[in-house]
């Protein structure tokens, strides 16, 4: 038989505390729960969606989870805009000083072009 994996184990395994997380869609739906679940395990978070007023909402929330956050304005089909996105020059200064870059991706967006 395999070996029975222990709670704290699993816990080390998935624990996303030091690694700043974007969430694409992370403003409303399965993307805004990810986004919430990461920030209530540690995670700093970059919501990335194109719903200013959702982002702002989104950020309300993350924020109020007493964790670093921001949610900027991006369309991740638009290659010119999701690629900034993954370093946006305030993150040292808004999410955590050693960390600049985005090291883990969650993505949650409906896709436009399929019908």
């Amino acid at each position: 038989m395999g070996r029975e994996l222990s709670r704290p184990y699993l816990a080390n395994l998935f624990d996303p505390s030091g690694h700043v997380a974007g969430v694409a869609g992370g403003n409303s739906g399965s993307g805004r729960s990810s986004a919430l679940g990461l920030a209530q395990a540690g995670a700093p978070i970059v919501a990335w969606a194109r719903n200013e007023e959702k982002n702002q909402r989104v950020l309300g929330e993350l924020k109020a989870l007493s964790g670093p956050a921001s949610a900027l304005r991006v369309d991740v089909t638009v290659w010119g805009q999701l690629q900034p996105a993954l370093h946006p020059p305030v993150m040292a200064n808004q999410l955590v000083a050693r960390r600049s870059t985005v090291d883990t991706v969650f993505t949650s967006f409906r896709d436009p072009l399929r019908a």
